[in-house]
């Protein structure tokens, strides 16, 4: 059985060393999806058999491709994992490696005060590390002399007899000298060899603040490019509405005229058909047009659209809205209302749910949004992002918040936002 048990934990341990490793090419390659799911099976195997040493790596490269995600929060809960660990386990390299990280993470936050903390912690244990490193240098070093003094000492001995004992002084004021030497030599080595860290350090960390400053460009070009996407589909939606208004609608007037020149007709099926196009028409136009948000506010958009579920579909859609929603500024207003408008074409489309609810709540800075149906749900994993999908995730991106999707199949559909205000 204990043969048994230590082939497992073999096996087992392995199987950390290849997942481990599968997750750091994948970090190499900026594929933090990937990253983090080998890292999350190392974990558990990890955990599973105790392995402290082991899981405070993993606990470290999962925080750092949280942070490759940009997902702070979890990404300072794991690296506080690896650090608690590292010092545990009193394994200082570790700890070296996570002070550095936490470093970047409230740089990347804005917490100055903590990266001056971090950074000078993490100044001090490197120095610790390696001073460690050089004493253990030295101390190999003055072992191998000491065993090669030794084999001197003997041969020195034996020829001692025949010498006078001027001799022996000459030899022993040399051995004074040729240990000053050494010390000499052994001082301007670690001298050299720290200033040569440290100027190593500083120029690496000025490489990783130009990189970061790149990163940060990069993302802030492809932030204005979705913005500017986003505002030509407002734009264009807002063209096909006027012309669907001030066209179509004309034409349908128009033709409603014509068809209503007797009064015997006024009522014929006929006329009933083209009333009603007029109201569908003017439904499409109001959902494309942004002007509702503009002139009176999301909360007003949010009970035309409640209006509008109910009226077509039958579908019961209740709204417990925060009377400070429309502290929202135009422009993030527009965006969840976009988003919101496709939850629900997703609801009406896919979830044969008979009910809809809706919440939001202003808390401080941010504006939190329930959504949530009573239909057959769906497993996230297993769905492929479509048009309306990707619609969502850039108007997400555009406006910095989180977003969350909870769904089993039989179970319903929860999507939580939470929007900086």
């Amino acid at each position: 059985m204990l043969k048994a048990n230590q082939r497992r934990r073999g096996t087992a341990l392995d199987s950390v060393d290849v997942l481990s490793n599968l997750g750091a090419v994948y970090e190499s390659q900026a594929d933090w999806e990937e990253a983090l799911r080998y890292y999350h099976m190392a974990r558990t195997i990890e955990e599973q058999e105790n392995r402290l040493s082991g899981l405070a790596w993993t606990y470290h490269h999962l925080g750092m491709s949280f942070m490759g995600l940009k997902q702070l929060d979890s990404a300072k809960y794991y690296l506080d994992r690896a650090h608690q660990l590292a010092v545990n386990s009193q394994h200082l390299v570790t700890e070296v490696e996570v002070l550095e990280s936490l470093t970047y993470w409230f740089s990347k936050s804005g917490i100055a005060d903590s990266t001056e903390w971090y950074l000078a912690r993490h100044n001090e244990r490197k120095d610790e590390l390696y001073a460690n490193q050089m004493a253990e240098n030295l101390q190999t070093s003055l072992e191998k002399y000491d065993l090669e003094r030794l084999k001197s000492a003997v041969v020195l001995e034996k020829e001692r007899v025949g010498r006078a004992r001027a001799e022996s002084e000459n030899r022993r004021f040399l051995i004074i000298i040729l240990i000053g030497a050494l010390l000499a030599v052994c001082t301007m080595l670690v001298l050299g060899f720290r200033f040569h860290q440290q100027k190593r350090y500083i120029n690496q960390m000025e490489l990783n603040v130009k990189e970061q400053q790149l990163v940060e460009m990069e993302a802030k070009a492809d932030l204005e490019s979705l913005k500017a996407m986003l505002q030509g589909q407002e734009k264009e939606r807002n063209r096909i509405a006027r012309d669907l208004h001030d066209r179509v609608g004309n034409l349908l007037a128009t033709l409603k005229l014509s068809l209503t020149k007797n009064k015997e007709e006024e009522n014929t099926p006929h006329v009933d058909l083209v009333n009603q196009t007029v109201k569908e028409v003017h439904n499409i136009a109001q959902d494309l047009s942004g002007d509702l948000i503009e002139n009176y506010g999301l909360i007003l958009a949010l009970k035309e659209l409640k209006q509008k579920v109910e009226r077509s579909t039958g579908l019961e859609m209740h709204l417990y809205l925060d009377e400070r929603t429309d502290d929202c500024n135009k422009a993030s207003s527009l965006e969840i209302y976009r988003i919101l408008q496709e939850l629900t074409a997703n609801t009406l489309k896919h979830a044969e749910a008979t009910q809809i609810s809706l919440q939001t709540l202003r808390i401080e800075n941010s504006l939190n949004l329930i959504y949530e149906d009573n239909g057959k749900g769906f497993d996230p994993g297993q769905i492929k992002e479509g048009m309306g999908s990707r619609n969502i995730r850039s108007r997400i991106d555009l406006l910095k918040c989180t977003y969350q999707v909870d769904s089993q199949p039989g179970r319903g559909t929860i999507v939580i936002l939470d929007v900086h205000v």
